[in-house]
């Protein structure tokens, strides 16, 4: 049975006029990406990931309704972290394959009736690929003197890791008619994803314009 976001991102595929192949498991790949897709004369390779409640979010969504507020300590990026890893292994396989290597997320996490999260917001991206931002500091005397920026741990791309993955993409819906994506694309991608993939009128598409360190938070998005 498809989930909500292959369902809906298969929906996209068909409005664009894309061809989507559904890619099988077998005994000698495993579990595999989700999707062949074959758009604008090019072919890529979809993983589909969609985040779903778990106990905090019910906890949260408990406490919102009871008193009104709540407070969440998870770190900032950390689903679309768990979920980059999660594909990983699917993806990785095609690396040879030499075409773009694309994971897109869904954020199907309701609860109550609304959604009481941003798990997929641009900064958090940011933060999954890349680590957090960070300040650097040292002790002069008897006074801090910031010394520089920088990122922090657990960033998920790399110079040297997960190049393979060419870009995240955000998929949307304003209702069950307009499927839309934002797409993130990877700096240190070994394969670009073109442009021109992905392209409806609602899609958006964006890049970093120097290196990540560089461009903690910042996106720059690239007008078709």
């Amino acid at each position: 049975m498809k989930t909500k976001s292959e369902e809906l991102f298969d929906y996209y595929c068909e409005l664009m006029q894309y061809k989507c192949d559904e890619i099988q498991a077998s005994p000698e790949h495993g579990k595999t990406p989700d999707r062949l897709v074959h758009a604008e004369g090019v072919t890529l390779i979809v993983e589909i990931k969609e985040l779903t409640p778990n106990e905090d979010d019910k906890r949260q969504a408990e406490e919102l309704a009871r008193q009104g507020m709540t407070v969440s300590n998870e770190r900032p990026g950390k689903r679309i972290q768990e979920k980059i890893r999660k594909a990983a292994p699917q993806l990785r396989k095609y690396r040879n394959k030499k075409v773009p290597l694309v994971l897109v997320l869904y954020d199907n996490i309701v609860l109550d009736g609304h959604i009481p999260n941003g798990f997929l917001e641009p900064h958090l991206v940011d933060f999954s690929m890349y680590g957090l931002q960070t300040e650097v500091f040292i002790q002069e005397l008897n006074e801090l003197k910031h010394i520089g920026s920088g990122r922090g741990g657990r960033r998920q791309t790399t110079p040297t890791e997960r190049t393979y993955l060419s870009a995240i993409a955000i998929l949307y819906e304003i209702d069950r008619h307009s499927p839309f994506l934002y797409v993130y694309h990877n700096y240190f991608a070994e394969v670009k994803l073109p442009f021109e993939v992905f392209s409806g009128h609602k899609d958006r598409h964006f890049v970093k314009s120097v290196h990540p360190n560089y461009t903690p938070q910042q996106w720059t998005e690239i007008i078709l």
